[in-house]
């Protein structure tokens, strides 16, 4: 029985089709390695021409690590028994969910992680990231609906904020706090508000100043 030999196109098409195709790079990978790419020539140019300026950018990054999409849950509960990791994950993005459809937030969130490691103590703050800054804006927003709510009313939402920011914020909280106590018999007078303690009867006023500034 004569043999039949394959053409040298279909030997071709075959070893073609044999081989893995590589897969295309992520875009967020993509992204990542271009952003390294162009802070590393920037630090070559600084150690050649500035090399004082170097801290400068060592700090600008630092600075740039903070967010502006990511907001703090506190007191949603941790996952009971004895469960593993993914399961207390999905027990905490549940959670979250739950959180956001009160704030009327229409979005997936890209990251939701407990920070610090399980105790028995009270629950670990969740971190979640936002897809957009619109809906970052939209949750704190609506944060003060939440003590209106069954169930919701001891969660409180705050900004992601670095070491320094919190210091400072809860340097104002006491200051408002202290103000009430002292003047105001205990009652919610002062609150802090724009990184100011101010009376919460003014917000009003505030908000509508700022509005004609922009």
């Amino acid at each position: 029985m004569p043999v039949t030999r394959k053409s040298t196109a279909t030997a071709r098409t075959t070893r073609a089709l044999s081989q893995p195709v590589p897969e295309p790079a992520s875009p967020v990978t993509s992204k990542t390695l271009e952003k390294e790419e162009v802070l590393s020539k920037l630090q070559a140019i600084l150690e050649t021409k500035a090399p004082e300026a170097l801290p400068l950018l060592n700090q600008l990054l630092e600075l740039s690590k903070i967010n502006p999409r990511e907001i703090i849950e506190n007191a949603p509960a941790e996952a009971e028994g004895d469960l593993n990791p993914s399961e207390r994950l999905a027990h905490t993005e549940a959670a979250v969910q739950n959180v956001l459809d009160v704030l009327g937030v229409e979005a997936r969130p890209s990251e939701v992680y407990r920070l610090g490691v399980v105790s028995d103590g009270k629950p670990r703050l969740i971190k979640c990231v936002l897809p957009s800054q619109r809906f970052y804006f939209v949750a704190l927003r609506n944060a003060r609906s939440l003590r209106s709510v069954s169930g919701f009313d001891h969660i409180y939402v705050r900004r992601s904020m670095s070491r320094e920011e919190r210091e400072k914020d809860k340097h104002k909280r006491r200051q408002a706090q202290e103000l009430n106590e002292k003047n105001h018999g205990g009652n919610r007078v002062f609150v802090v508000y724009g990184n100011q303690v101010v009376k919460a009867s003014d917000i009003p006023k505030i908000k509508k100043s700022t509005a004609k500034n922009f």
